[in-house]
């Protein structure tokens, strides 16, 4: 309900492209596999490796906060740790052998090298990929006109960012950036 809503307020405005983000990604991925793909273990740990990984790491980056009389915070927090939470009851919690274990096999449960990086990695190209055309070929114009933004826009220019103050500083000491320019 929680992100439908959030679908529903930020379709017409300037963060409906934040909805093609990989948190919203992960968050369908896990769905599909749950309702679909239950016992597929390498779509599994693959959830699992996104999950506990990047989308995790993306709440310190976005500062996600609990804030209970805040209908965006809690949906920004939900949407980041739901996939976390998730995954970790499907691997440590499910009633028989758990499907992130190959043959069920619990004794005998680890993440591969190739579930891990290549799976992974593999699954977030195919995401990155999709995501520059979708912002940048054929949202490119639309975003250009109407000033909508994207979370690499966002980020990248939104001065309470750590990553912004990063990269500013990173772009003028490689002398990209003069030393009173800003993005």
């Amino acid at each position: 309900a929680m992100i439908i809503t959030r679908c529903i307020l930020w379709w017409g405005g300037i963060f409906k492209y934040f909805l093609f983000d990989f948190c919203y990604f992960v968050n369908a991925v896990c769905s599909l596999v749950v309702l679909f793909f239950p016992n597929n273990t390498v779509l599994n740990q693959v959830c699992f490796v996104w999950a506990n990984g990047p989308v995790v790491l993306a709440m310190v980056t976005w500062r996600n906060s609990l804030v209970f009389h805040s209908l965006e915070k809690v949906t920004t927090l939900y949407i980041h740790a739901t996939p976390s939470i998730l995954t970790l009851c499907i691997r440590w919690y499910s009633k028989g052998p758990s499907p992130m274990c190959e043959g069920g096999d619990e004794g005998a449960c680890s993440l591969s090298l190739w579930n891990w990086w290549v799976m992974s990695f593999s699954g977030y190209l195919l995401w990155q990929v999709l995501q520059l055309m979708l912002t940048e070929v054929l949202g490119g114009e639309e975003i250009q006109k109407k000033g909508l933004q994207t979370s690499c826009r966002w980020i990248s220019t939104h001065p309470r960012m750590p990553v912004h103050f990063l990269s500013l500083k990173l772009a003028r000491s490689l002398g990209i950036m003069g030393k009173d320019e800003k993005f």
